[in-house]
Order: C-alpha cells, then structure tokens, then sequence
C-alpha cells in the first residue's frame, strides 16, 4: 500500500506543490484547478525595540506577517480566455506561517513576501477644457480593465490598453510585459458635441513626469491627425482617488490526496516490522509411547527464552530439568 500511495501521487490532481505571488487587492487562478485565491491585504507587525534583545535594537525584525486571503471557484467560463470566469467565494482566512488555508484538500501556506509598491487602480476625472467641467470620477483597475466606462454625459471605450507602455526603436507603442509597471489608456469618447466616432485620447495614471510629457506629446500627435480637439483631460485629484498596494505576499500551494494512503501504508509497514523484530514464532511438539515423553520445539529467535519458558513448564508438571539440558544441538544423548 505505501508504495501504491507514493506512485498514486503522480496522478493528475493528486499531488501539487506550487507557488503564487499576489498584490494587494489582485485574483489569480491557482494552477491545475478551478480555484481562484485573492489577497484583500497583507499585514506586517515588527517587535518593537523594547520587545527586543540588545543586540537586536534599532533593526526591523518581522513579528507577524500574514495575508488576508479568499478563495474562489469558478463556476462559468473556466479556462477560456475568452470570457470572464463567474466565481463563488468558498472561503477565506488569514494565512499566518504555520496556519495555512485549507479547503478539500487544497492548502495555501505562507511563505514569504515583498515590500514593492504598485498601482492597482485610479478613479480620474474627465476634465473638459472648453467648458471647465469635470465629470466623474470612473473606476479605472490597472489590471484587466474593463472596455467601456462612464463619466456624466460621456462614454468612454478603451481601444487600446498597454500593461507596461513603451516605444519600440521605430516609435509605435509596445507593452514591455504583463504585469502594469507603465500602464497606458486609449479611449474614445463620445458624447454631446462630439463626433460620432468620437475623441481619442491617452491616459498614463502613473505620475512620473516622463508619463506626463509623453502623454501630451501623444495626444497632440492625435490632434495633429485629427483624431481629437484637444479638449478634454484627465485628473485624479486626490489620493484617496488612488489605490496602491505596498506589498506582495508569496503563497506556497499544495495538494496531496495520497498522504492520507502513504500514512496508512507506512502504519502497516511498522506494524509488520515490530511484529518481525519483537514477536517470536514458536512450535512446540509433544509425543508420549508407552509413558516416555518426548518433546521437541522451533523458534525464528530467541532460543534462550524458548527453553527457559519450556523449562519452567516442566517443573510445574514436576518434572525438574535445567533449561541448558533440553538444548540438544540435534545431537542423541
């Protein structure tokens, strides 16, 4: 059984050992599975100095860390890119190390965590230039945005969405990667006094002037094409408009059905083995002729005690022997 268990952790779905980092605030979908894990915060407390030895004072020594965490199922569109997954909430907990989140089977561990900081969503205001007016704000995640918006009388689609924005060596915009480092919005406008296909424009919400200045360069190059007036903006204002996460935590995901098997099996093994080392297997034979008695016995070990015990026997029927003399070594006396 043990080593049935051990080869069963090879089926799929039977055994995982894999990891996940999350922001603040983000949903990834734990690997091999229909489950979803969101971290809604992370916290960290330090020992403070008076907590601490002397040798320890004035350093930053981690007391707690752990990642308030929910997990999902998904229940619609699972696996296909092209839609966006339906999910259940199933549970949730506070991962701590050495308290890890369990739920039929599956257990997320905390291992280890970041202090980065990163931009998980604006909420900005579309200014308008020629009136003076600002509407909104409208929810804008960093991460898999959605493609229309709301802001007063406008409507907003997002044509173009640059995780990570960069200019390639022949100046077209490019996304360095995946993960929002740099993100960059096209959207079209439309509304009241505007063309039926609308306004183009850019966003960069990070900011960094180097954003800046390449969004007014950009949406003065649309102007020059035509593609808008130049007379709406974006603001956000106030940073209770701007959402951050400060760290990344790092879970370690497991799966293994067969532990339970490989327990079992190593429970029989060690039983086998003290029965082995510790149980003795006896045979005694007796024969009486003509009232002379014989008497013969095997053991797998302990021969020692085997002829004590059978000496014993004897002198309780009233026959003294000692237990030297019924050893024979297959020789005849």
């Amino acid at each position: 059984m043990f080593l049935l268990a051990v080869l069963a952790r090879g089926i799929p779905g039977w055994h995982m050992d894999q990891y996940v980092w999350l922001y603040e605030g983000e949903t990834k979908p734990i690997p091999h599975s229909n489950y979803y894990i969101k971290s809604n915060k992370f916290v960290v407390d330090y020992y403070k100095d008076e907590e601490l030895g002397p040798a320890m004072k004035g350093k930053k020594v981690v007391k707690l860390y752990e990642t308030k965490a929910e997990l999902y199922e998904c229940t619609e569109g699972c696996g296909d890119a092209t839609q966006t997954p339906v999910l259940k909430k199933v549970h949730e907990h506070d991962i701590r190390v050495n308290s890890p989140l369990s739920y039929k089977g599956l257990s997320l561990y905390q291992n280890n965590y970041s202090e980065n900081v990163r931009l998980l969503s604006v909420k900005p205001l579309l200014t308008d230039s020629k009136t003076g007016e600002s509407f909104g704000p409208f929810e804008l995640p960093t991460s898999n945005p959605p493609s229309t918006y709301e802001a007063g009388p406008y409507k907003l689609k997002l044509n173009g969405y640059y995780p990570d924005f960069k200019l390639d060596e022949q100046g077209r915009p490019m996304t360095n990667s995946r993960d929002p480092n740099n993100p960059a919005f096209i959207f079209a406008i439309t509304g009241p006094g505007l063309p039926e296909l609308g306004e183009t424009y850019i966003y960069f919400p990070m900011p960094a002037a180097n954003d800046k200045a390449l969004q007014d360069q950009i949406n003065q190059s649309f102007a020059k094409q035509g593609l808008n007036s130049g007379r709406f903006g974006f603001k956000v204002g106030k940073m209770e408009n701007v959402s951050l996460s400060q760290y990344s935590t790092f879970l370690n995901i497991r799966v293994d059905r067969a532990m339970p098997y490989v327990w079992t099996g190593a429970g029989i093994s060690m039983i086998g083995l003290i029965m082995g080392f510790y149980w003795q297997h006896r045979r005694i034979w007796l024969r009486i002729d003509d009232g002379r008695l014989t008497l013969g016995a095997h053991t797998n070990k302990n021969t020692y005690g085997l002829r004590s015990d059978i000496a014993q026997a004897l002198g309780k029927t009233g026959i003294e022997v000692s237990a030297k003399q019924l050893d024979n070594r297959r020789n005849t006396r």
